[in-house]
């Protein structure tokens, strides 16, 4: 998958200086995200993109003399194919994003680490409907809803410890959930 992102990366840049192309920001709460649009006619765009989340977490319980920390980071890189439709100032626009996906997470409890996961990789498959308006001939506001695949994988690499608490780790995760963005983007031809 890994491949196959950067030969798609490879092969829009090579064609993104003869067609209009700009940049744009997924200013959602957490998932933030930043796209390069290429608009390749008038009713297909292709749009690489990569987000990265980085959380930690941390409490302490001076009752207990305890602490609890937990850290979760992702990077995704992908890139999505878009039909659209050129009728006004609004319009809509339907297609698919295909992303690597890389994540890793770590809980301690009581000093005990209780999931230490390294990094799983994997895919994500995420088909969606987007509506957007034209401000100006460069400026465009999106709002986008999908449903997203994500499949990671640890491959056999495990790094775990049993805790007092509760052992458990995810060397396979699959997730299926809905997901919105609102996205501006800007075009400089």
């Amino acid at each position: 998958m890994k491949y196959f992102v950067s030969i798609c990366f490879l092969v829009l840049a090579a064609n993104v200086f003869s067609s209009p192309y700009g940049i744009g920001i997924d200013v959602s709460e957490y998932d933030t995200g930043i796209f390069i649009p290429i608009e390749f006619s008038e009713i297909l765009r292709i749009e690489p993109f990569i987000r990265y989340y980085e959380r930690d977490n941390s409490s302490v319980n001076h009752t207990f003399k305890s602490s609890d920390e937990y850290k979760y980071k992702e990077e995704v890189f992908g890139v999505g194919i878009f039909k659209k439709s050129n009728k006004s100032k609004v319009n809509h626009y339907s297609g698919v994003r295909l992303a690597y996906v890389k994540v890793g997470s770590r809980s301690d409890y009581q000093s005990n680490v209780i999931d230490n996961t390294p990094f799983r990789t994997g895919y994500r498959i995420e088909p969606l409907l987007g509506f957007e308006y034209s401000v100006n001939k460069q400026f465009k506001i999106a709002f986008e809803a999908s449903l997203r695949y994500q499949e990671t994988d640890a491959n056999g690499d495990t790094v775990f410890q049993e805790s007092e608490r509760q052992d458990f780790f995810y060397e396979k995760e699959k997730i299926i959930n809905t997901q919105t963005y609102f996205i501006a983007r800007y075009f400089f031809k």
